[in-house]
């Protein structure tokens, strides 16, 4: 399975994208899953296509920067501590940390040595500079961590930039992949005026947002 594990909605301030344009855009892609995030919203159910499957999630602002939590039905107020958040997913939920080195977004860098028990970290397709996810693998391997993909897309253009690759046939079985550490990850590589593109485009939605609320 090809699976994109980051991909927001316009429920999240910084993207404009619906759910289904956000499956179309991973068929397109040739993905076979995709979860759909947002920003400390409890999960929106939204189903799948009969080519593309949905996982729910959720990206978290924790008290020291920002987790990913697959296959959850639960949110979590902001800025509770990261290691409580972890420790109280469900069983079957997956936990990322997302680009954690990446200095233009809230990553988890200066809490990441005395983090426990998530299971993978995150190589970002919206990353600015390569080495922010260069970082990220090095990281990973010290720890012993598999390695997930995902576009962190915000528009459908984005979708599928990045994404895990998985011996597996349904989302019980790849999250099962992951936690066991048999992944391999793509990235799609761009031009740096492609990525800010669509980077100005979310602060352009955030900061019509912020006017809107004034």
């Amino acid at each position: 399975m090809k699976i994109d594990f980051h991909v927001h909605t316009g429920y999240s301030i910084c993207s404009n994208m619906k759910p289904a344009e956000a499956v179309r855009a991973a068929e397109q892609a040739g993905l076979d899953a995709i979860a759909l995030i947002n920003h400390d919203l409890k999960p929106v159910k939204f189903k799948g296509s009969k080519k593309v499957k949905v996982i729910h999630g959720v990206e978290v602002t924790t008290k020291e920067g920002h987790l990913l939590v697959i296959n959850t039905n639960k949110s979590f107020p902001k800025k509770t501590p990261a290691q409580e958040v972890i420790n109280n997913v469900e069983k079957d939920a997956l936990v990322i940390i997302p680009h954690p080195f990446d200095l233009f977004r809230k990553g988890l860098s200066k809490k990441l040595k005395s983090l426990t028990s998530y299971h993978a970290v995150e190589v970002n397709g919206r990353c600015l500079l390569p080495s922010f996810n260069d970082k990220a693998r090095a990281f990973a391997k010290e720890k012993g961590k598999p390695l997930t993909g995902g576009s962190d897309a915000h528009f459908t253009g984005e979708v599928g930039n990045a994404y895990t690759i998985v011996n597996a046939r349904s989302i019980k079985g790849a999250i099962k992949k992951v936690k066991q550490g048999k992944t391999k990850v793509f990235i799609r590589e761009r031009p740096v005026t492609n990525r800010l593109k669509y980077f100005f485009k979310s602060i352009g939605l955030e900061a019509a947002s912020f006017l809107r609320q004034s």
